[in-house]
């Protein structure tokens, strides 16, 4: 038999079709295939069995026996920073990539930048299955240059195969509810928490996952952080969104969850950290409440990635002695609705749709709008 060795591990992700229910469970063997390869590092996707012991009295303190409650899929995702092969994950993460616009040169079709791919990732106010809304730049078939179909939908989630040598593992309908970004030395990772509804083991085609021609990873040097306005060197910063996502069961779901749904507030933070202190101009922008905008942003030829902040304030900065080493900065940061987009010649002709704390770009070589790639 067959040894298990994460040597020869691999991943990939899939997201569920536009015109899917949740769950979906009838993949065929072949569906994940090439190109939906991700750039894996590590994961610790749980299967867990929840159990009921039998609590009848019965002459003595032994158990005879546990009834299944629930099964549940959930666990964390951790994948190398990188300019192709993120953008499904990250769009689930964030949950609206914008399919067509009066003033832009596609219709259905990612807009076109130097012959790469650009994608303007928004926060959406839900992640479940969601029809399309009035003001969100859809167009049918036919109209204005339009590819969608009656009965498409808003799908943020998909499934998440690992192979495993011994056999290769499907986690169905997962969706991202954290999302960490991570930009230290040595490498940018991304880490998401994920939400499954379940979990199967066979031969999925991981033989033929394959990542996209080009690997160029998003590396540290490459960070560019500008401040309003300024470019600013920083030593790490970490961002985090909380989707506050809620798994829960009923007499119709059975021994699944029903679909996630959004629970409480989404949440978005960010923190950076610069070398040396040596400016108290943080600090009086807290003492101030002086509002602020920023971004991260990577570029490597054609290929970008940027994560930008049009409001925020700072809550926190410290500046503490460790020792005889060098006084360094810490900022923790609390992004906000902006009054309005400080970084709209960004976007090309791409006009945001939601009014939202964080904005992702991609530049990449995916040609399809990450919401209607099947």
């Amino acid at each position: 038999m067959a040894d298990g060795k994460g040597v020869i591990a691999k991943a990939a992700f899939l997201k569920d079709p536009k015109d899917s229910d949740y769950p979906k469970t009838d993949w065929g063997g072949s569906d994940i295939a090439a190109g939906d390869q991700i750039p894996f590092i590590s994961e610790s996707i749980g299967t867990p069995v929840d159990k009921e012991d039998d609590a009848t009295l019965q002459g003595g303190a032994g158990l005879l026996k546990a009834d299944t409650i629930g099964y549940n899929t959930a666990g964390s995702l951790i994948v190398q920073g990188r300019y192709n092969n993120i953008g499904r994950l990250l769009a689930c993460a964030m949950g609206f990539e914008n399919p067509n616009d009066e003033g832009a040169t596609y219709h259905g079709s990612p807009e076109t930048v130097s012959g790469k791919y650009l994608h303007v990732l928004e926060l959406d106010n839900v992640l479940h299955r969601q029809g399309w809304l009035a003001g969100e730049g859809r167009y049918p078939s036919g109209s204005g240059g339009g590819t969608w179909n009656d009965g498409d939908q808003k799908v943020r989630c998909g499934a998440l195969a690992f192979k495993k040598n011994v056999n290769d593992w499907r986690h169905n309908s997962c969706m991202v509810n954290r999302m960490l970004i991570r930009i230290e030395p040595p490498r940018v990772s991304f880490e998401f928490d994920m939400l499954g509804y379940s979990t199967q083991r066979g031969s999925y085609n991981s033989g033929n996952w394959t990542l996209a021609t080009d690997k160029t990873n998003l590396i540290f040097p490459e960070c560019t952080f500008t401040l309003s306005g300024v470019a600013t060197g920083i030593a790490r910063a970490e961002i985090v969104l909380e989707n506050n996502l809620a798994a829960e069961r009923d007499t119709a779901s059975g021994l699944y969850i029903k679909e996630p749904m959004r629970n409480d507030k989404r949440a978005v933070t960010f923190g950076f950290d610069l070398a040396r202190y040596d400016s108290d101009s943080t600090l009086t922008d807290l003492n101030n409440d002086t509002e602020r905008y920023c971004s991260f942003e990577f570029a490597n030829g054609d290929y970008n990635f940027g994560v930008y902040f049009s409001a925020f304030k700072y809550q926190k900065i410290d500046a503490n002695i460790a020792g005889t080493s060098i006084i360094k900065m810490t900022h923790q940061c609390k992004p906000y609705i902006p009054g309005s987009d400080q970084f709209s010649a960004e976007w090309s002709d791409i006009v945001l749709k939601k009014d939202a704390e964080m904005v992702i770009k991609i530049t990449d070589d995916n040609s399809n709008n990450y919401l209607d790639e099947n």
